[in-house]
Order: structure tokens, then sequence, then C-alpha cells
């Protein structure tokens, strides 16, 4: 790793700590404090002194880099000395006076005093690298789990300090937070279904062609789109209509369940009317996909519980959707609970739509 490239994760993780607040803020600036000093160190490493440090003054030192490292409180303000302490050389020994004779003692006290210093800078050599040795772990998040939007994110793992060697030193794991088009294309947002799923009879055949609405999708090159049948109001929120249960068919689309229909008719359906019914909830899924931005505001500011204008203007552009498609009866769609209400209809209408009724996009 480069001092550039741990000085960009600092970075990253100050960026982060700007946008959070109580627990992951501090986690955060922990996180860049780690990473500075990681810069720090690699500049050492690399004989560069990072900005708004101080080089040493020169100085002698044994060949042994010196333990611990400067503890990083954020970016300095003002140079800070920034290095190993100075090591003193050591003070030679006076030479004794010159002599002609008798040289022999001399010679003796010298391989002492050497055989003493060798041996004393042996035993130091020996201790600073077993002391090296020791090495923190590196910085090392737990990954990240994405909620449902039901549920709140767990606090992520504190880090710990970067280490002191030169060994390669893992990358954060946290990945910014997803958006909720990521999470719902990502299958966050999905539900279980309930086995078995509530139904208080088979339905009927969907046609002579296809046995249900599953196969039907499938024929129509639509094969990600399963059909579920019930008529639970839970899962069928077709149910939901006044008069419900003179329906001869319902059906229902849920972000909770991002490719599934739930669909529901009797025997006093037409083909026609079943062929508008799954048509009709894959408008609803379309509408998800192709312009999730706006659905997903006006879920967010309420429209969906508390706008019956909105609801009714979603349901139409669903249903005129359907009819542009051609192959359909409009006469069924005309007569269902959720007819084409808007003329000159055209793909983005809804949008314009929403931002009428006062959606903030």
């Amino acid at each position: 790793m480069t001092p550039e490239q741990a000085a960009a994760h600092a970075r990253q993780w100050e960026a982060l700590a700007a946008a959070r607040t109580g627990e992951e803020r501090a986690r955060a600036i922990t996180e860049a404090q780690g990473w500075w000093r990681e810069h720090a160190r690699l500049s050492a490493a690399a004989g560069r002194v990072p900005a708004g440090y101080a080089a040493p003054a020169p100085q002698r030192v044994p060949s042994q880099q010196p333990l611990g490292v400067t503890p990083y409180a954020g970016p300095p303000s003002g140079p800070v000395p920034y290095g190993a302490p100075a090591y003193g050389g050591a003070t030679p020994y006076p030479a004794g006076p010159p002599q002609r004779r008798r040289t022999s003692g001399c010679l003796v006290a010298l391989i002492v005093t050497l055989v003493v210093g060798v041996a004393t800078m042996l035993v130091i050599g020996l201790v600073v690298t077993s002391l090296n040795r020791v090495v923190e772990a590196g910085p090392t998040t737990a990954p990240t789990v994405y909620p449902s939007p039901t549920q709140v994110a767990p606090s992520p793992t504190a880090p710990t300090d970067p280490p002191t060697t030169a060994e390669p030193t893992p990358e954060p794991t946290t990945a910014p937070p997803m958006t909720d088009e990521e999470m719902f294309l990502g299958g966050y947002w999905e539900l279980p279904l309930p086995d078995p799923v509530p139904l208080s009879s088979p339905l009927p055949r969907f046609s002579d062609t296809y046995a249900d609405a599953t196969e039907w999708f499938a024929g129509h090159g639509i094969p990600e789109i399963t059909a579920v049948a019930t008529d639970d109001p839970t899962l069928n929120c077709g149910f939901g209509y006044a008069n419900s249960d003179t329906f001869v068919h319902a059906g229902c689309y849920q972000t909770n369940h991002r490719d599934i229909v739930f669909v529901w008719w009797n025997e006093d359906s037409t083909f026609a009317q079943r062929e508008f019914l799954v048509a009709h909830e894959y408008s609803h899924w379309y509408q998800w996909h192709e312009h999730f931005d706006v659905m997903n505001a006006a879920r967010l500011q309420g429209f969906f519980t508390d706008s019956q204008a909105w609801r009714d203007a979603m349901e139409s552009d669903a249903t005129c959707r359907v009819l542009s498609w051609g192959g359909y009866d409009a006469t069924v769609a005309a007569e269902s609970s959720t007819p084409c209400t808007t003329d000159g209809w055209y793909e983005g209408w809804l949008i314009d739509a929403a931002v009428a009724l006062g959606v903030q996009l």
C-alpha cells in the first residue's frame, strides 16, 4: 500500500463521518484516524514527510526502527515532529597516553572493551527485533447487514489501529450505504411467503392454452414473473376494494415480493378478464422497475396511504399502459375497478401526474 492509498481511505472515512451522527460518526472518525496514522507511517517508510509534519533533525539511530506509533488525533494544524526519538551515540573511551613499551595491557583492555560493546549491541538488537515482531492487527470492520424497511442496521464493529510493519494492510470492507432502488432490486425488501399460501379453493384453469398465469407470463416472454393464486387480502390487496365479495377476479402487486403478482379469479370470470387482470398487475411491476424514483418518493411521502388522488392516478396509469400494448379488451378495462381515465396517455405521464399532485422528486 502507498501513502496516497492510505490517505484516500482516511478521506473516505472522514466524508462518511460528516454524513453520520452518534456511534456511526464516532466509528468513522476512529477509522479515519487509523488510516491517517497508517499514511504517516508509510510516508516515513518511503522517506517522505506527510504534509503538515516537520522533518526531524539529522540524528544517529540504531539500525532497528524504534517501537511505537505516535497517537494521531486528526489532521495536524501546525508542524508536528514526526519520527523516532533520537538515540545518542555511545561516548568514546579516551585513549591512554602513548607508550613505547608494555603495550600488551592496553591491547587486552581494548579487546575487552570491544567484546563488551559488541555483546551489548547484540543484546539490544535481539530485544528490539523481538519487540518489533509484535504486530497489532490491521483495521477491519464487520460486514454491513442491510436492513429491510422495518429493521434498523446494526452498528459496525469499531476499528483497530493499522499495523506498524510494512505487511499488506487489509482494505476496509464497509461499503457506502445502498440506495432504496439498489435494495429493492437486490431483494433486500423481500418478505417470505406463508407456507402454504392461503387459498380458499383451487382456481379454474387460466385458459385452454395456459394452465395458470405463470405459464401465460412465460408464454409472453416474461419468465421472471411468478403468479401466485390467493384470496388472502393481506397478500391480494385487490380484495381491499369495496364490494370485493362481488368480484370475479382480483389482483395485487407488492414491493415486498418483487417478482410476484397475486391473482385470483372464479368460474364466472372470462378469459378476457383474466388476461387483463394479470397484464394490469404486471403493469404495476413495470411502474416500480421503470419509474422507481417517483413510486418510491410517493411511498416515502405518504401518498400511497393518504392520497386517493395518487392511488387513482397510479391505477389509471397501469391500465392505460396495458391498453397501449394492444390486444386487450377495452370494455373489460373500462368495467374494472381500475379503469384508464386519462385521455392522451403517454409513457411518463405518471411522473407529471405525481408532480402535479405534490410529490417531491
